[in-house]
């Protein structure tokens, strides 16, 4: 499983920090429950590794994970980047950076 390290931009990225594990009994833990057992039962059926890109990211809102065009495009979902750029002109982008950061850090610090 590809696990993408958790990091926040305006745009989309071409390339993204992260690493592959190998599935054991020792990193199954971090694994998604529902990714490993759907990909254990390709896996017997289809008899080739399966690799799994884990990019989940607890509490966020399906429209950050959608492209802007496709957002602006829909009449349904266009108010939600009319928000987002109220909120980027009113707080700025430090703002947005800085609380990334500390969301990162927070989560590092984080036991277990």
């Amino acid at each position: 499983m590809f696990t993408v390290k958790e990091t926040t931009a305006l745009t989309p990225q071409k390339d993204c920090p992260g690493a592959w594990a190998v599935c054991s009994p020792r990193t199954v833990a971090r694994f998604s429950g529902c990714g490993y057992f759907f990909a254990r039962e390709l896996h017997k059926t289809l008899g080739v590794p399966i690799g799994m890109i884990h990019t989940s990211v607890s509490g966020t809102l399906a429209q950050s994970w959608t492209d802007r065009a496709s957002l602006e495009n829909n009449m349904e979902l266009k108010p939600f980047v009319d928000q987002f750029d109220k909120r980027v002109a009113m707080y700025g982008q430090e703002f947005y950076d800085a609380h990334g950061a500390a969301v990162r850090q927070w989560l590092a610090d984080r036991p277990g």
